[in-house]
């Protein structure tokens, strides 16, 4: 169990390491968006026609973390990683269901203050 925990920790570190140009903040608050993004809902999706596996990562807090999860997701699909066990390639992408399910409403964006917080 303490291996598990070293290794989970040091790709804690590295996530950091790697966030910290794209973020600005202190590692503590960089740690927290990291908290946050593995608390948070994200759809798999396997396709083994292109041979890759997809995880889109939904909509987080607000806007800076979600910008900060769409530079992590740059900087994971650079790496090309394969998913273990398969010759799948993890692909990161981030959606944002919330706004595309304004833009398809009736709903003027000025009614909707919650908005200003995505």
């Amino acid at each position: 169990m303490n291996t598990i925990r070293m290794i989970a920790y040091r790709s804690e570190c590295a996530v950091v390491n790697a966030l910290i140009p794209h973020f600005g903040r202190s590692e503590e608050e960089i740690r927290m968006l990291l908290k946050e993004i593995t608390k948070n809902d994200a759809d798999l999706i396997p396709d083994n026609t292109n041979k890759t596996f997809t995880v889109k990562l939904h909509s987080l807090s607000t806007l800076r973390a979600n910008n900060a999860a769409h530079n992590l997701c740059a900087i994971l699909n650079e790496m090309e990683t394969t998913f273990p066990g398969t010759d799948l390639r993890m692909v990161y992408k981030k959606c944002n269901h919330i706004l595309r399910e304004i833009r398809s409403s009736e709903v003027p964006i000025s009614r909707l203050p919650w908005l200003y917080h995505i």
